[in-house]
């Protein structure tokens, strides 16, 4: 038996098949070109806003604008009283940030999916980037001015500088078997 126009689907939700007409560019959409209602206008019920999303983008950037001053001091005022929030924030974005970068580095390098130059080892957890002349240790200290500091810095770089052919990727175990042996080979090839 066909339901009645406007109730509610086995899940709870409204039909949100049909398509629906912005109230500020009067366009009809398709309901994934508009946003769930918020839980304060009367909950995630299966209703759609009134404006279109490209419309609400538009409306929320002119309103930050002209409150942009009220925005920086709300924020500021977050950041003090919620420093350990603010700190859980900022390391999950750099830490997915560090894991692109070297995710491209390492691909650039080593191919789709990367493996090791060496032994052909595929687990990027075992992967890193190597310098082909052995030189590695210099040009970090290069990079951050004296300090021997870890591989982002120099992940950043390849991205700044479109990734130059000084490098090529090795797990960890060839990357150190090369660091430790004198002629700098790889005990792998050596055997």
């Amino acid at each position: 038996m066909p339901r009645p126009k406007g109730s509610l689907n086995k899940n709870g939700m409204r039909n949100l098949v049909r398509p629906k007409t912005c109230k500020k560019c009067l366009i009809t959409k398709s309901p994934s070109e508009f946003y769930l209602r918020s839980k304060k206008r009367g909950g995630l019920d299966g209703r759609l806003q009134d404006v279109c999303k490209n419309c609400w983008g538009k409306r929320c950037k002119n309103y930050y604008g002209k409150n942009i001053e009220r925005f920086r001091i709300s924020s500021k005022r977050w950041a003090l009283e919620n420093p350990e929030r603010l700190r859980e924030i900022k390391n999950k974005s750099q830490n997915q940030i560090r894991l692109q970068m070297k995710f491209a580095v390492l691909e650039f390098y080593g191919g789709k999916p990367p493996k090791c130059a060496c032994c052909s080892e595929k687990n990027i957890l075992f992967l890193t980037i190597d310098h082909k002349n052995n030189d590695g240790n210099k040009h970090r200290r290069e990079l951050s001015g004296g300090e021997n500091r870890n591989s982002v810095n120099m992940y950043l770089w390849i991205v700044k500088n479109n990734f130059p052919p000084l490098f090529q990727v090795l797990c960890y175990n060839c990357n150190f078997g090369r660091a430790k042996t004198k002629n700098k080979i790889c005990p792998h090839k050596l055997v």
